[in-house]
């Protein structure tokens, strides 16, 4: 496979989930802002704060308020991470390697860009609007899973899909977490704060889709807390962030078969394993992580498992023991902060290996 292939898939699926996480977030917000007055907190700032690209828009609004926000993250030209400039960017990648996908994948794709496009798409309520693009790429993913082989092109698309959706709910948790933190911020509210909290950290659950299965599975009361152990750290529910760093380690998995980088995966596993036995886990994870270009460096002697291999073990590790009361305890922030540093880190050596080498390399074997 060629590295410019890896590359669009891993940056198709990575777009697809960024217009589908857009879409959820303006949806529940607007309908948000209706049941509690535009008034009552400031709900566009998070959003702005996730989408990373609140400068950008300070440069082009005065006013951080709904028309603006959704305007700005639904169909701006100029905003790289708009709705209709990430499902651009998804289909003109997918253009460029047409011959790797199914027909299936490509038409799905192909048609919600042109829907998107359509002037007359956005003059209907935004709300039926949003929806409307959800619903598209929740049929993406369904083709792609319904049609596409489990190849090493699958794993890319995985890798990207899997990445940018950690991103995104943990950078939503961080600016909801930062908002709560802030009560007054220059607003009233006619309700009672517990009331206000509920209400706020309802829709967030409802931005990532977790309501419904958060009320069957949590019997704690729906506030800051809970709701952000739900969604960071429980594996059970595919949008959590322990969720996705498993399913990131997986897919990379996928691109290591032979024999040789099996023993050292397995090698790095038992390592891992030993670690999370021991006393004082999370401390000794933590520490092993300063040690990862050694530690890199015996385990690629031999094989190509290497740097990028174990930081995703290492981090999923560090995840498996990590609880909400420690997360609380040492700042939820700082936290998410190391969380976003890892992810941009294994980003990183992706590229590095995968997705910057010349047209002509074989990648992973293949």
């Amino acid at each position: 496979m060629l590295s410019r292939v890896a590359d669009s898939l891993y940056w198709i699926n990575r777009y697809v989930e960024r217009a589908d996480n857009f879409a959820r977030f303006l949806e529940i917000s607007i309908a948000l802002a209706l049941d509690s007055g535009d008034e009552v907190r400031n709900l566009w700032q998070p959003l702005l704060e996730t989408s990373g690209v609140a400068e950008l828009f300070r440069e082009c609004y005065l006013i951080c308020n709904a028309s603006n926000c959704c305007e700005f993250l639904a169909h701006r030209v100029d905003n790289p991470s708009s709705i209709t400039s990430c499902l651009a960017a998804a289909r003109e990648n997918a253009r460029q390697i047409r011959d790797r996908i199914t027909t299936e994948v490509w038409e799905q794709l192909n048609e919600l860009h042109w829907t998107v496009q359509d002037a007359s798409f956005w003059e209907q309520p935004l709300q039926e609007a949003l929806r409307d693009i959800r619903r598209g790429c929740e049929l993406f993913y369904g083709v792609m899973d319904a049609t596409q082989s489990r190849d090493h092109a699958w794993d890319f698309g995985q890798l990207g899909r899997w990445m940018e959706r950690a991103d995104k709910t943990s950078r939503l948790l961080d600016a909801n977490w930062l908002l709560t933190e802030m009560p007054h911020a220059g607003l009233s509210s006619p309700l009672p704060e517990p009331v206000m909290e509920e209400l706020h950290w309802t829709g967030v659950l409802r931005c990532l889709g977790g309501y419904q299965m958060y009320r069957q599975q949590v019997s704690e009361p729906i506030a800051a807390a809970s709701v952000s152990a739900y969604l960071l750290l429980d594996e059970r529910f595919p949008r959590s962030v322990a969720h996705c760093i498993e399913a990131i380690n997986r897919a990379l998995r996928g691109l290591v078969e032979d024999a040789q980088c099996s023993t050292q995966l397995q090698h790095l596993d038992q390592l891992l394993d030993r670690l999370s036995d021991s006393a004082n886990t999370r401390q000794r994870l933590y520490r092993l992580g300063a040690d990862l270009p050694q530690r890199a460096q015996e385990l690629s002697a031999q094989s190509r498992v290497g740097e990028l291999e174990w930081l995703a073990g290492l981090l999923q590790a560090r995840w498996m023991h990590l609880s909400m009361a420690e997360m609380l305890s040492d700042g939820i922030h700082d936290c998410i902060d190391e969380l976003q540093a890892d992810l941009n880190q294994l980003d990183a050596l992706l590229h590095q290996r995968y997705l910057m080498a010349e047209d002509n390399l074989e990648l992973a074997g293949v």
